[in-house]
């Protein structure tokens, strides 16, 4: 979960490339999804007691209508663990107007949804810390290391498929820059610090290594599946 165009594409990608895992992107209409919001609980129970692999789901346009805590709450007899991966904001705005309509030419808009939808996450902490992980992309591309934590941590069996960030977000005006930066700053400097797994650094070899053994093992997974 994340605000969009913050690497939940990249992320679900990489967690369910292992045919042992199931995964379920929001939807129009599916057995999780309908409208891209997650169905009701009583839709969802039955679908959710008869499972039996890894199930993985991508509910991120739900925080735009409730708490995470309540869909913690809520999901609570199937041990749910949520990863909460956030984006440089600069980024992420670039690449929502590239996108969408939306936020185009509003960036103090933009920065104030990115730091409203963040603060979800930031505030279920407190009471369902142990089931959330707090990831940035941009560790995530950096360090394999990350990955194979956020892995282990889940108990699944993800390939790092993860590409460089082309972050373009300085061709944006320098006043825009300001305006985002000013907006996230405070809810940035929070998500920083409440990471579960940290970055040592730019490692280029290991991701080159990482992102090979990646694609051989979705490849070998494709055959086995």
């Amino acid at each position: 979960m994340g605000v969009q165009r913050s690497g939940t594409n990249a992320l679900f990608k990489c967690l369910t490339s292992d045919p042992a895992v199931e995964g379920h992107n929001e939807a129009p209409d599916n057995i999780y999804f309908e409208d891209v919001l997650l169905r009701p609980l009583d839709q969802l129970r039955p679908h959710l007691d008869a499972q039996a692999r890894p199930l993985v789901l991508k509910p991120i346009s739900e925080t735009n209508r409730r708490g995470l805590d309540e869909l913690l709450t809520e999901l609570a007899p199937w041990d749910p663990r949520v990863v909460w991966i956030y984006r440089q904001p600069l980024n992420c705005y670039q690449s929502h107007v590239e996108r969408w309509q939306g936020f185009r030419d509003r960036p103090a808009a933009f920065a104030e949804h990115w730091s409203a939808r963040n603060r979800l996450a930031l505030r279920a902490l407190a009471d369902h810390g142990e089931r959330i992980a707090v990831v940035r992309y941009e560790d995530l591309i950096a360090d394999p290391a990350v990955f194979a934590a956020l892995c282990s941590w889940l108990e699944l069996p993800g390939a790092y498929l993860f590409r460089p960030d082309r972050g373009r977000g300085e061709a944006q005006a320098e006043e825009v820059q300001a305006q985002i930066d000013h907006g996230t700053a405070e809810v940035l400097a929070l998500l920083d610090e409440a990471r579960r797994f940290r970055s040592h650094g730019d490692r280029p070899l290991a991701r080159a290594g990482a992102r090979a053994l990646g694609r051989l093992r979705r490849e070998w997974g494709k055959v086995q599946g």
